[in-house]
């Protein structure tokens, strides 16, 4: 359909009674004030939403329909929305470093901070049933180093060109792939439709040539950089973000949640702010076609786990419906085998998750003892997720606690005291605390801040010993484990055992044995099902196997 918007400029606007200065966007529609006035309250749809820190501000109550005529006495009316004012885009920012000093590339220095504060503002408008539509290098702006993103899509116009796959939005996957174009442009510092011949639609079409392989991405990404003379990012953690982000399958995408809930982004997370994994989408449900552009809120929750892989990303009828019907699911860009199903289908069981009751219940005091925890990109903002997307489980699932957190509770646990010679000392005693009491996300907070003390202290080359390092990894993972969030756990545990081998490597190496004891002893769970997988000889550390959670206190996982 033919978008109603026309010509649109930008201005910069002064307050008359407070002296403020706003910037101004000046849309022309059809002279019809009562559906002008319609566009208006699309444009500044965001508004109504609870407020996020990393979002450019929009000001309704400012923003007006204005009629007027031309010389030749013609009607016209144009929308005026007003918004904060912000120094540059992201879109020139790219292109002046780029260009750099005496032609020199300049490329971000703490890209993970920034695209954390994207991915926040991303989740924010997620978590409260809001597409973005309007994920672009021109929409997200720099205010000083604070990264902004700018005002959602309206509804009634196509979304960003160039950014969307297939050229709609019709789930949160599409906002996700439009971020990941968008970081794909911020590591490369190029534009990314100069990688397909200048087309920014063709962008898409190629990605979806490559298929589903993260080789495949790889490949083509190193084929198109060495043609344009463009260096390849050094960080191999920013190939699997772009993989996972740019998957061909929209299924196979992770939601914002499940990405800030990454290694690499861990030290510049508010985990008040993330929906705990049970309230997040089903990826097979979001995309069928009675889900396809409702609300988010009313996609089936996630509730089905599979192993050694520790993914939380189905709903019993989306697993049954789509991963065990073809045995096999993509994630994050690459394929898992569900071999675990080879003779009958898998009794999929409802993981008996724990909640969080004492933190949110007592928000306030939590958010004091850990102190001002910043948000990525240095901004800053009250703990806690918005007011309009309840973190809280259900009644059922918060009278239970998982058995797996359990089994692990109750063996043997990484002690932050241990890690005292480090800088991060204060923080990881004041994690101890809150774990003792039972504040589990308010002690998560505390840890992922001496995180980013420690990454810190790295990027100033004062390196902390590889075992303080993996101490604090092992212990967010605990954290993470009892919370119920496992995905995100062996993910932390994974860091953490390379730790240990990396360790064990500069040391000269220890025998197998107590190399092995030492992981078991911090991450049994995770360690004892990829070790089974293992042995089997049927799977590899991609392929995955049933896991019935008992209900009840106490009860012993049983794995299939």
């Amino acid at each position: 359909a033919e978008s109603p918007f026309r010509d649109a400029d930008v201005v910069r606007a002064v307050h008359r009674s407070s002296k403020e200065t706003f910037a101004m966007k000046r849309i022309e529609v059809a002279p019809d004030l009562a559906k002008a006035r319609e566009l208006l309250t699309d444009l500044t749809r965001g508004a109504c939403l609870e407020p996020h820190d990393v979002w450019l501000r929009q000001y309704p109550e400012y923003s007006f329909v204005h009629e007027y005529v031309d010389k030749y006495n013609r009607k016209h009316a144009r929308c005026c929305v007003v918004h904060e004012i912000a120094e540059k885009s992201l879109e020139r920012d790219i292109v002046d470093r780029a260009v750099g000093e005496n032609g020199q590339n300049s490329p971000y220095v703490g890209i993970f901070t920034l695209w954390a504060a994207l991915l926040h503002g991303l989740q924010a408008f997620h978590a409260q049933g809001c597409l973005h539509r309007g994920i672009s290098p021109h929409n997200i702006f720099f205010q000083g180093d604070r990264i902004k993103l700018g005002v959602p899509a309206p509804t009634a116009a196509s979304p960003s060109e160039g950014y969307y796959f297939g050229g709609d939005c019709l789930t949160y996957s599409s906002d996700i792939f439009a971020l990941g174009l968008v970081f794909l442009e911020m590591s490369l510092l190029h534009q990314a439709a100069d990688l397909v011949g200048g087309d920014p639609n063709l962008i898409v079409a190629e990605l979806e040539g490559l298929g589903n392989s993260a080789g495949d991405f790889r490949e083509w990404l190193w084929d198109r950089c060495g043609m344009l003379g463009l260096p390849l990012p050094a960080d191999e953690r920013i190939f699997d973000v772009l993989v996972a982000m740019l998957a061909v399958d929209p299924a196979s995408r992770p939601t914002a949640d499940d990405l800030l809930e990454w290694p690499c982004f861990a030290p510049f997370v508010e985990p008040r702010r993330l929906l705990p994994v049970w309230q997040r989408p089903c990826v097979v449900l979001a995309h069928s076609a009675e889900y396809i552009g409702a609300p988010l809120g009313e996609v089936p929750r996630r509730n089905v786990l599979t192993l050694p892989g520790f993914h939380q990303i189905f709903s019993r009828e989306g697993a049954s419906r789509s991963a065990v019907q073809e045995r096999r699911y993509r994630w994050c860009g690459r394929e898992h085998a569900l071999w675990w199903c080879a003779d009958a289908e898998p009794e999929l069981i409802v993981p008996d998750v724990g909640g969080d009751d004492d933190d949110f219940e007592d928000r306030d005091s939590c958010s004091a003892a850990v102190g001002s925890c910043a948000e990525p990109g240095g901004n800053t903002a009250p703990l806690g997720p918005p007011s309009t997307a309840s973190s809280k489980p259900d009644a059922a699932t918060s009278s239970r606690r998982s058995s797996i957190a359990d089994a692990v509770a109750s063996s043997r646990r990484t002690s932050f005291a241990q890690s005292s010679m480090s800088p991060a000392a204060p923080l990881l005693a004041l994690a101890e605390r809150h774990r003792a009491a039972g504040r589990l996300l308010a002690a998560e907070a505390a840890v992922r801040k001496a995180l980013g003390v420690l990454d810190g202290m790295e990027a100033g080359g004062i390196l902390a010993s590889d075992v303080v390092v993996s101490r604090v990894w092992f212990g967010l993972g605990a954290l993470l484990v009892e919370r119920g969030h496992l995905m995100a756990a062996n993910d932390c545990c994974k860091v953490a055992r390379q730790c240990v081998v990396d360790e064990d490597a500069v040391a000269g190496g220890v025998k197998d044995a107590e190399r092995d004891a030492r992981i078991f002893g911090y991450s049994e769970l995770f360690a004892a099902a990829q070790s089974l997988g293992a042995a089997t000889g049927q799977g590899s550390p991609s392929s995955t196997f049933g896991c019935d959670l008992a209900a009840g206190v106490g009860a012993a996982p049983t794995m299939r």
